[in-house]
Parts: structure tokens; C-alpha cells; sequence
């Protein structure tokens, strides 16, 4: 058994809201670099300063929001993965079984996987039970009645 890391899902997150900060101020920056090499952006006064700032606001705000969406859904597809089998889990369907290997925090999600697949393994196992009982105790409760009937 592999040892506990609590703490790996939650240093990925952390590591890639950082990334996306970074990347996002470098590629700003390096739109304004370019601006002012052409010549879009001139002067440097306080009104271009304004300009360059907002200008670079909306940049790393519009790079920013992509960014954090394309991350956003390789992070949650796990999740959107194990929402579809609870669905399936709950209408009955005790078949179903994940697999959640991904790239990041794998303890988590191997632990996640782990329970969802026993559980679902458990209610199986209790669903057919169920059933065995039902049958048993139809056909046993029907015989008395028959043989009483008979008479």
C-alpha cells in the first residue's frame, strides 16, 4: 500500500492557479513588449501609462480566463466521470465501475476509485441477496398455500 499524501491534489491546484498567473503576466507583458515595438505604443506618458495598464488588464484577464478553463476541465473531468457512475449507481445499474488514472494527485484518485468500485462491488452483492430472499421466501410461502388449497 502506497503511503498517504493528503496533501496532493491541493498542491496541484496550487501549483496551477501559480502557472496560470505566470504565464498569463509573461504573455501580457509580451503583447505590450511587441505594441511598443511597432510603434502602437508610442509615447509613455501618464495617458499611454493608463492605456498600457488597461490595455494589459484586459489581455491578461481574457488569457487568463482561457487558460483557467482549459486547466479548469482537465481537473474536473475525473470528477465529471465519477457524477456520471454515482448517476448510473443510483438508478440501479450496480454494474458500473471507474477507473479515474489520471497524471495528478494520483493517491486521491486511486483511493476514490478504490471505494466507489467497493461500494458499488457491496451493493451489488446486497441487490442480489435481496432478490434471493425475495424469491425464496415467494416460493417458499407460496408452497404451504398450495398444499392447503390441494386439500
Amino acid at each position: 500500500m502506497r503511503k498517504k499524501t493528503p496533501i496532493n491534489l491541493l498542491f496541484f491546484l496550487s501549483i496551477s492557479v501559480f502557472f496560470i498567473l505566470v504565464l498569463t503576466m509573461i504573455v501580457a507583458v509580451a503583447i505590450v513588449y511587441l505594441l511598443m515595438n511597432f510603434g502602437i505604443l508610442k509615447d509613455l506618458s501618464e495617458l499611454n501609462m493608463l492605456k498600457s495598464f488597461i490595455l494589459l488588464t484586459v489581455i491578461s484577464t481574457i488569457i487568463g480566463t482561457i487558460l483557467t478553463t482549459l486547466i479548469g476541465n482537465q481537473i474536473l473531468n475525473p470528477f465529471r466521470i465519477l457524477n456520471i457512475a454515482m448517476k448510473k449507481l443510483a438508478a440501479g445499474d450496480f454494474t458500473v465501475r471507474i477507473d479515474l488514472t489520471t497524471k495528478i494527485a494520483s493517491y486521491e484518485f486511486d483511493e476514490l476509485t478504490t471505494s466507489f468500485n467497493l461500494m458499488a462491488e457491496q451493493l451489488g452483492s446486497v441487490e442480489m441477496l435481496r432478490s434471493d430472499f425475495i424469491n425464496n421466501f415467494s416460493h417458499e410461502f407460496k408452497t404451504p398455500i398450495v398444499s392447503v388449497k390441494g386439500f
